[in-house]
């Protein structure tokens, strides 16, 4: 099995977003700025992707040596990964990986809960937040190739709701983010598009990755 696989999920942590105004119908408390959204959804993703890139991995790592045949594999996801400053992100689902290395052809299921507990992080903006969370992530992830030259088509969604703290304000407001993307070995194109905290999104973009 292809190890390097698991790229695909930090990538998709990189998913950004771009706002415009509405109506969170379970928004209570302060309210964020467009680039504050932004930068809180960055980290809805990021958190999850980061604690979890190993588990497709662990998932094929029961099967041996190369599978000349269509295989299998199921990986339980329980886990708790500290945040940066403090509070702990937990995580509980399933991963699952079925392929062939004769055809070296792979698809990745990815569904886990994702609750943040006190987990304090900063976005790139250089602003903190404290989120307390239940969400749920997916991926659904498609990959051809040998090592060095494989191609992935992916996509997946974040649902739920979050409560956040950040400079003296806070709120609880929805999370519903849908994404998809494909990538080479040098290039990255995705679309993501929602809500969040009752700001609306969609973009598109492509950009280089290393090797």
């Amino acid at each position: 099995m292809n190890q390097r696989i698991v790229r695909v999920f930090a990538l998709v942590a990189a998913l950004g977003v771009a706002a415009c105004g509405d109506d969170d119908p379970v928004a209570s408390g302060d309210q964020l700025s467009e680039v504050e959204v932004q930068a809180l959804s960055a980290l809805i993703l990021s958190s999850g992707f980061e604690g979890t890139a190993s588990v497709p991995v662990a998932a094929a790592a029961a099967v041996e040596g190369p599978q000349p045949v269509p295989f299998t594999s199921t990986a339980d996801v329980e886990t708790t990964v500290p945040c940066t400053f403090s509070g702990s992100v937990r995580l509980s689902g399933q991963a699952t990986v079925s392929g062939d290395d004769e055809t070296q052809i792979y698809n990745v299921l990815y569904n886990v809960g994702q609750a943040h507990q006190s987990c304090v992080e900063q976005a790139e903006t250089g602003q903190q937040f404290e989120l307390t969370s239940s969400l749920n992530l997916n991926v659904d992830a498609n990959i051809v190739g040998a090592t060095g030259s494989e191609s992935y088509d992916f996509e997946g969604s974040v649902l739920g709701t979050v409560d956040w703290a950040s400079e003296g304000r806070s709120g609880r407001c929805s999370v519903s983010i849908q994404y998809s993307a494909s990538m080479t070995s040098a290039t990255l194109s995705a679309t993501s598009s929602g809500e969040v905290c009752g700001t609306q999104f969609s973009q598109e973009f492509t950009y280089g990755v290393e090797g």
